[in-house]
């Protein structure tokens, strides 16, 4: 699942020359990410250990970090330069990487949230006194980080780590015996709080008793005329229904005889109406019969030209058939031909004229909508071509969206790349590129 992920990463990532993200994590996993990514670059901020310490106070949570980031810059000097946040503070360019990066406008940090005790703490001189390795792999990150025309703050080598600890010992005292005493006062005025608020809350049971015993006597006396109200309901929806139902009765009654007098009238009209039909009926039927036989005598003649029109018709389509596949055909070479053309008027190789050649094939089979002939075309097109993975998909990319504007056509980029046909493509690529790396 995490391959999958990264790869995923990766692909979308490769579409820009210049990508990356922000995670000090990933430096707990070089090995993995070097597997797909070995040419990438890390950029690694440190600090001082007293000023890691001062933050770890101030964010008030367990840290859980270790070497890896010591054995990262040790395996890869030239692709990860380190940088002291002290050095962001007073200058903002690019000296410290080989490429360029576009520098805000407006400053990111916030000043006051770095370190700028400096020897005034005792932290220092506690980790001297108690983990002096500590300082001995800050010496050495500060000697990778800074270079020769850099001036290195050695200032704190020179305190008097005992007596600055012991000054410590008393101002940690005297902070203590502050903080202690505002705690009892806050206690002291929490404790007349809850008493204030504890005599309002049984001045406000009292009431809320008092409350009750009115709503009950008032609940009693409105269930009394529920009940009695209920029961005139009752009565009411009784005779109502019987009602519904006389009124009902009367008016079927009064129905079913407007019905039978309208029946009987209906069939009356529709005796006399029979009698008048049958008598057309017969009359009709000797002129159709009449008809009839002049139309048969028709029928057989156009039948006849029928036959002949659809002959002539059959001819005509597979004639139009013909000259749609010769027009086709000849479209297709015309442009072969002015492709060919364009390719002789540009100074290339004959690999990178073969490798663009097979980039056109697949563009056409792929407006054709032949997707597995555009597959095999691209997949042609490794063989002729030193770009790698990266730098080849985003080749095929670049030519189909050229070819597409020349045509005036439209190549949505999003729906071709998450297409099934393309990510097949995909992993071909990946088992050719081991093959050849197992070749080599």
């Amino acid at each position: 699942m995490f391959i999958q992920q990264a790869k995923k990463l990766i692909f979308k990532g490769a579409v820009s020359k210049l990508w990356g993200w922000k995670e000090p994590k990933t430096t707990l996993f070089p090995a993995f990410w070097g597997n797909f990514l070995p040419d990438a670059k890390f950029i690694l901020i440190y600090r001082c250990s007293w000023a890691v310490v001062d933050s770890l106070y101030r964010r008030g949570n367990d840290p859980i970090f270790h070497e890896p980031l010591v054995s990262l810059i040790a395996r890869r000097k030239q692709e990860a330069p380190i940088i002291n946040p002290m050095f962001l503070l007073g200058t903002q360019d690019n000296k410290k990487v080989n490429f360029n990066l576009i520098l805000p406008k407006s400053s990111l940090d916030e000043p006051s949230l770095f370190y700028v005790k400096g020897l005034n703490s005792y932290r220092h001189s506690f980790i001297q006194l108690t983990f002096s390795e500590v300082l001995e792999l800050y010496q050495k990150l500060e000697a990778r980080a800074w270079s020769s025309g850099d001036r290195i703050d050695w200032a704190w080598q020179e305190q008097n780590v005992e007596s600055t600890y012991r000054m410590w010992a008393f101002k940690e005292r005297d902070s203590f015996q502050q903080q202690f005493h505002q705690a009892q006062e806050q206690i002291q005025q929490l404790t007349h709080e809850r008493d204030s608020f504890q005599q309002q809350f049984h001045q406000a049971q009292e009431q809320l008793q008092e409350t009750e015993k009115t709503l009950e006597k008032v609940r009693k006396e409105l269930d009394s005329s529920h009940q009695q109200s209920s029961q005139i309901q009752k009565q009411l929806e009784l005779l109502q229904k019987q009602y519904q139902e006389t009124q009902q009765q009367l008016q079927e009654n009064q129905d079913a005889l407007q019905q039978s007098q309208q029946k009987s009238r209906d069939l009356e009209e529709q005796l006399a109406s029979k009698q008048k039909e049958v008598i057309e009926i017969q009359c009709r039927l000797e002129e159709t019969e009449e008809v009839m036989w002049q139309s048969q005598d028709l029928l057989n003649e156009t039948e006849d030209s029928l036959e002949e029109y659809q002959k002539q018709v059959a001819e005509l389509e597979n004639e139009l058939k013909q000259t749609q596949i010769q027009f086709e055909k000849t479209q297709t070479e015309l442009n072969q031909l002015k492709f060919q053309q364009d390719l002789d008027q540009q100074e290339l190789t004959d690999r990178e004229r073969e490798y663009h050649y097979l980039v056109w094939e697949g563009w056409c089979a792929y407006k054709k909508n032949d997707w597995e002939t555009m597959v095999n075309y691209l997949q042609q097109s490794l063989e002729f071509t030193s770009l790698t993975r990266s730098q080849t998909i985003i080749s095929w990319i670049e030519l189909f969206s050229q070819y597409a504007t020349q045509e005036s056509k439209v190549l949505d980029i999003n729906q071709f790349i998450d297409s099934e046909p393309w990510q097949t493509l995909i992993k071909r690529m990946r088992g050719v590129k081991r093959s050849r790396s197992s070749h080599r």
